[in-house]
Formats: structure tokens, C-alpha cells, sequence
């Protein structure tokens, strides 16, 4: 069974507790900042992938591109296929899809990341 927690009065509490608890709070926030960071690059790296996809098109064949092998690392080549993109699914494994699907893909995993943001705003919002 959960155990129940007991409510301290903040005036019952040493100075050198209270200063542990400020210390663990603040990690906390640190905590939580830094993950929110992280999961706003993400979003904004699905974001970026999803305008790419917008711009290939058929008519984009033959253009040239930069291809990155690291990332820092591009070399020049030509856009060859428009009608598959290649999809990471994980663990280094690739599926190779259709443009079209490949923006939904996208469009989930953004709506995925933020959707229990926008629900606990919902919620602290009534």
C-alpha cells in the first residue's frame, strides 16, 4: 500500500532541513528546464524535417543537395528519387516510404511530444 505522507508545518522545520529542501527543489526545476529544452529541439528538429518533405516534390529531381554524413559533416549530391523518403524507426533500422506518409509520421511524433503539455495547461487552465 502507498504510504501516506504527513504534513510538516514549514515553522517546525530546521533551518538545515529547509535549506535541503530548497536544494532539492531547485535540482528539480534544473531538471525539468533541461528536459523541456531537450524536447523542444526535438520538436523543432520534426518540424524542420516536416518543411523539408514540403519542398520535395517531383519538379525537385535532379537538384542538387547537400547530404549529411555526420552533423557537421555534408557532401554535395544530386536528388535522384522524390517519390520515397527514408524513414528512421529506431535502433538504426530504416523503412523507405512515401513522402506523404512520412509527414504524417512527423506530424504524430510532434503531436505526441506536446500533447500532456497541452493537457495539463487544459487542465490548470478551468
Amino acid at each position: 500500500m502507498a504510504e501516506q505522507q504527513k504534513s510538516i508545518p514549514i515553522g517546525a522545520l530546521s533551518l538545515e532541513e529547509l535549506m535541503n529542501i530548497r536544494q532539492r527543489t531547485e535540482a528539480e526545476v534544473e531538471q525539468l528546464s533541461v528536459s523541456l529544452e531537450a524536447l523542444n529541439m526535438a520538436a523543432e528538429k520534426f518540424a524542420d524535417a516536416k518543411d523539408a518533405l514540403n519542398v520535395l516534390t517531383p519538379a525537385s529531381k535532379g537538384k542538387e543537395v547537400l547530404v549529411p554524413l555526420t552533423s557537421s559533416l555534408y557532401v554535395p549530391g544530386v536528388l535522384d528519387d522524390t517519390e520515397h523518403v527514408t524513414l528512421s524507426v529506431g535502433a538504426n533500422y530504416y523503412v523507405k516510404k512515401a513522402p506523404t506518409l512520412r509527414r504524417t509520421h512527423a506530424c504524430m511524433h510532434v503531436s505526441s511530444l506536446f500533447a500532456p503539455f497541452f493537457a495539463a495547461d487544459q487542465g490548470s487552465a478551468g
